[in-house]
């Protein structure tokens, strides 16, 4: 016979359930022939979370666009970044330094050099347009080179000095002797051939220095940490070499090696100091939330233990009463307590003791079930 059900809309009727259930767990009991009554309850948890997610909307409000920059209007861009006046845009800067069009290749040099510290990675972007066809963008190319104290870029400067076109070829000679303080030719002819010797000197250097600075003696790696600062043309080479001594257990060889990447200073030195700055933000960070620590007691909250033994509880319960192994589980426990409760004496005390038990894990059970088909469908 149908099953009389409290009708749902205030009062206004009543509602007629059918023993087999909802349409839905019809559907789902008809379709999986593993399916048994316990999981009734797993599935309208289920169903209730899904029209949860489906109706609560999301925390997050989606990332808006970035500007999207017009014809003009990113040249106009570019100069309102250079001048701080708008947001820095690395997208739009990186887009403008590959442009094919002079002005805005131009602009974004500027650009560059405004929101970044000229560090190598900013520098990779910048050293292929000493070649640029427009005489703007490689004049401001080599300016940004200059006032980045990047040797790295004399190579690509002299080679450059080599055109036959004076236009073309002056600014480059001047970027070689701005970046360049001593020991320089006078005539760029000998350029060539005095930075190729230049670099062969360094590499000896290096060479000579390694056992020094793989040893132990840390006397002995201080003075090679001074013999290398002189070779500041080279000083990527040099810096690439010291930056692993910065993390060496000797505090002498850590701290010299960090005074002398200063010494040498220029892009390379700049990114080091970045990173060392970074690592101290970090440790200073872990550190004051250490230093949080005992004044929260150091441990779990008063409130985790029971919490936690609870919800342990009800995780055994629902797998007792909902699943195929917990029925198995119910049907074992009550044979062994049918079996020792014909037994005299102790035996007979523990068997009405999981009986005790049982009974009360079959209560909770059935008390999980009302209230989860309480929250899910609205019954009572």
């Amino acid at each position: 016979m149908p099953e009389y059900t409290p009708p749902r809309n205030g009062g206004q009727g009543a509602g007629i359930r059918s023993p087999g259930g909802a349409r839905p767990l019809r559907l789902v009991r008809a379709a999986v022939p593993w399916y048994h009554d316990g999981m009734d309850v797993l599935l309208r948890i289920a169903i209730a979370l899904l029209v949860l997610a489906a109706v609560v909307p999301a925390g997050d409000a989606p990332t808006p666009a970035r500007q999207q920059w017009q014809g003009g209007e990113r040249i106009a861009a570019l100069q309102a970044i250079a001048a701080g006046r708008l947001t820095q845009d690395r997208d739009l800067v990186e887009q403008a330094l590959a442009a094919s069009d002079g002005g805005e290749a131009a602009h974004g040099i500027r650009a560059l050099r405004a929101i970044s510290a000229l560090v190598p990675d900013d520098l990779e972007l910048v050293e292929p347009l000493l070649a640029h066809p427009d005489a703007t963008v490689r004049l401001e190319a080599i300016q940004a080179m200059v006032a980045a104290e990047n040797e790295d870029a004399v190579p690509l400067l002299i080679l450059q000095a080599q055109n036959p076109d004076a236009a073309w070829r002056e600014p480059m000679i001047q970027g070689v002797r701005a970046l360049v303080r001593s020991g320089l030719p006078a005539a760029p002819a000998e350029w060539e051939a005095w930075y190729k010797a230049s670099v062969a000197k360094a590499e000896q250097a290096l060479l000579a220095a390694e056992p020094a600075l793989a040893g132990a003696d840390a006397a002995k790696a201080v003075q090679a940490m001074r013999d290398l600062v002189p070779y500041r043309l080279h000083r990527s080479s040099v810096i690439s070499r010291l930056v692993p001594l910065l993390d060496n257990p000797e505090p002498a060889i850590a701290g010299s090696a960090r005074m002398a990447i200063q010494d040498l200073g220029g892009p390379a030195a700049r990114q080091v100091a970045l990173r060392i700055a970074a690592k101290s933000r970090i440790a200073a960070t872990a550190a004051a939330i250490a230093a949080q620590a005992p004044q929260t007691g150091g441990g779990l909250p008063g409130w985790a233990v029971p919490v936690g033994i609870i919800s342990i509880l009800v995780i055994v319960v629902v797998l007792l009463g909902f699943t195929p192994a917990g029925r198995t589980v119910r049907e074992g426990t009550a044979r062994i307590v049918r079996s020792a409760a014909s037994k005299p004496g102790v035996r007979g005390a523990t068997a009405r003791l999981v009986r005790s038990s049982t009974s009360m894990v079959s209560k909770g059970t059935q008390a999980i079930r009302r209230a989860a088909h309480r929250i899910s469908w609205g019954g009572k």
